[in-house]
């Protein structure tokens, strides 16, 4: 692969591929993603699968990249709205089941997403669902009702430069680059030179940035 593809996609693929290796991730889970339409979340999709996931659920609020996501039959789309709108969406998409959540938002999106896992009855308790914290674009607290720990299955927990073990980065990363270099996974990359730095991070122009010394 090309080294501005190295520089671009191990970051935001990893924040993926890491806490699902570490969690035990089994082929035919389904994964729920908060925020698949970014650059990290839309890759997120596509690590799960390639991970083995049998179904993940991609929740965005840009419309043209949820369209993308849905081209594969695996994934089921979910557009962002009111609070009570996305309750009831991610509440109807996890209904035939949910193992792990990655959210890249959290914030109001997240009292949603916690509010829609929890059982409203004990007949319809659910799965035992892991739900991993990555990214805080929507915000960086939330309002946690105690009675959803109570109504759920339910273990939150963070995936972050302090809460990763390095050998399993290391042990990891090979692995990664082994499913860019064979075409499992991939990304827009925007190059610029140093000397255009300053223009190049204001600019408003596709795919991931990199910036190159010559």
């Amino acid at each position: 692969m090309s080294t501005e593809l190295a520089a671009a996609i191990v970051n935001p693929a990893m924040s993926s591929w890491l806490p699902l290796v570490a969690r035990g991730f089994g082929a035919g889970q389904t994964v729920l993603v908060l925020g698949a339409t970014g650059v990290a979340g839309s890759l997120a999709v596509r690590v799960a699968l390639h991970l083995g996931a049998g179904r993940v659920l991609a929740a965005g609020r840009n419309v043209d990249a949820l369209a993308r996501l849905a081209e594969d039959p695996r994934v089921t789309t979910i557009p962002l709205g009111s609070r009570e709108e996305t309750t009831a969406a991610i509440a109807a998409a996890a209904s035939e089941g949910l193992d792990v959540v990655l959210d890249y938002l959290w914030g109001p999106v997240a009292e949603a997403a916690l509010d829609a896992l929890r059982a409203r009855s004990l007949t319809a308790v659910g799965s035992a669902v892991q739900y991993v914290q990555i990214g805080s674009v929507a915000g960086r607290s939330v309002a946690l009702d105690a009675s959803i720990l109570r109504a759920r299955q339910l273990t939150i927990s963070g995936s972050g430069g302090g809460s990763i073990d390095p050998a399993l980065l290391f042990r990891e990363l090979p692995r990664l680059l082994a499913a860019v270099a064979d075409g499992h996974l991939g990304l827009v990359v925007r190059v610029a030179r140093l000397a255009d730095v300053a223009e190049a991070w204001n600019s408003e122009g596709p795919g991931r940035l990199v910036i190159t010394l010559d």
